[in-house]
């Protein structure tokens, strides 16, 4: 059936943008991806996630995230996803969101993230979803390596058998910038 079809957008290397039916916006972060079906999303707003994304939801029905790891619902808000490597992790810039995990759920308002290894906790710099500042809390070391990885598309190598990159990481990176992201994670 034509009217079935999933619209899917897929960024490789950079940040995209993508304007939905509603005037929602998505802004899709390097190497991630999100699908929809165009024909039904004026019934049912809802988009399949796979790595991470900024949302701008315009004001009406009903509006949800669902990846592997959780969903999120919404009405009208802006909030960013980050999915990847078996972290789901939600931050809210404006209105209220009810996120979803296999494991857990909770309501995170304005300048609050929730997530399934994240409890909800206030965020301290929420200005600008593109400043791309990444918040970890005790993530295994190679997990956060992966991600660095992935953000900058390089290839970091490590002996993923090591127990020292099993141990937790907790700070903050700007993914904007890789030798400061780098300093900061491998230092003693």
């Amino acid at each position: 059936f034509v009217g079935l079809q999933k619209t899917t957008y897929t960024s490789t290397n950079s940040l995209q943008m993508v304007v939905l039916p509603d005037e929602s916006r998505v802004t899709l972060e390097p190497n991630s991806s999100f699908s929809y079906n165009k024909v039904l999303y004026a019934f049912r707003r809802t988009l399949d996630l796979k790595g991470n994304a900024f949302f701008d939801v315009e004001k009406g029905s009903d509006f949800r995230v669902q990846s592997d790891l959780g969903s999120v619902e919404v009405l009208g808000t802006s909030f960013r996803v980050f999915q990847r490597k078996g972290i789901f992790n939600v931050q809210c810039f404006s209105g209220t969101v009810r996120v979803n995990t296999n494991e857990t759920q909770g309501v995170i308002k304005k300048g609050e993230q929730f997530g399934n290894q994240v409890k909800k906790v206030q965020i301290h710099q929420l200005k600008d979803h593109i400043a791309a500042i990444e918040h970890f809390d005790n993530v295994p070391l190679k997990t956060v390596l992966a991600e660095l990885s992935a953000i900058f598309s390089i290839d970091i190598q490590f002996d993923d058998t090591n127990p020292l990159f099993e141990e937790g990481f907790s700070g903050t990176i700007n993914s904007n910038d890789l030798d400061l992201s780098l300093n900061i994670v491998m230092r003693p």
